[in-house]
């Protein structure tokens, strides 16, 4: 029983590290509970740099951090999934500082009675048809 679970988890764990999207979970202080390694190719910091890094370190200086009033949000209000509209080519300041444009889809789950927040980061879409 116990081998099953693991082979499970073992296999899911590599499916969500083999995913072309990043992938965060942060908790109610925005704070990086996981990323997987396609974040390592968005940001530039490795999965371990990004662990317990607050969100915010993400955005570029100047530019109004678009999750922290949404969240704020979900937090007071427990606003559900729904509330957690998608974010479009918002600016994602990478280690180098270099900065990239992504989408963001979030969704909003418990966990072990504490509220988890899911981002799932693609390349800006708008950015993309403009190549096309």
């Amino acid at each position: 029983m116990i081998d099953d679970e693991m082979e499970r988890f073992t296999e899911m764990w590599a499916f969500y590290n083999s995913s072309p999207n990043g992938i965060l979970i942060l908790d109610e202080d925005s704070k990086i509970l996981v990323a997987n390694r396609a974040m390592e190719t968005f940001t530039g910091y490795s999965t371990r740099e990004l662990h317990h890094m607050n969100v915010s370190k993400l955005i570029p200086p100047g530019v109004k951090n678009p999750h922290a009033d949404k969240l704020s949000l979900v937090i007071e209000n427990g606003a559900g999934p729904r509330d957690m509209k998608p974010l479009s080519a918002v600016p994602l300041l990478r280690k180098d500082g270099e900065t990239v444009k992504v989408d963001v889809e979030r969704r909003v789950y418990r966990y072990m009675d504490e509220r988890r927040f899911a981002g799932i980061v693609t390349p800006a879409r708008a950015v993309l048809l403009s190549f096309e």
